[in-house]
């Protein structure tokens, strides 16, 4: 299956560091927690990749804390 959006659930503070490192998304009104991810369907898996690489970066800085 190949789909150009997500809907994901993450803390806040793994939303607010992806902003913060420009991953531009959208927080799913009435659901704190919900996010919807948008990519375009010519985005290469590099950029798919370096996304889920600042994903996994943020999130180990913030389990650290």
């Amino acid at each position: 299956v190949e789909a150009n959006e997500i809907f994901a659930r993450m803390p806040r503070a793994l939303a607010e560091g992806l902003a913060k490192e420009g991953v531009a998304f959208l927080r799913w009104p009435g659901a704190p927690d919900l996010y919807r991810l948008v990519a375009a369907w010519c985005t290469s898996d590099a950029a798919v990749a370096r996304v889920l690489a600042c994903a996994e970066r943020v999130a180990r800085a913030h389990a650290r804390m």
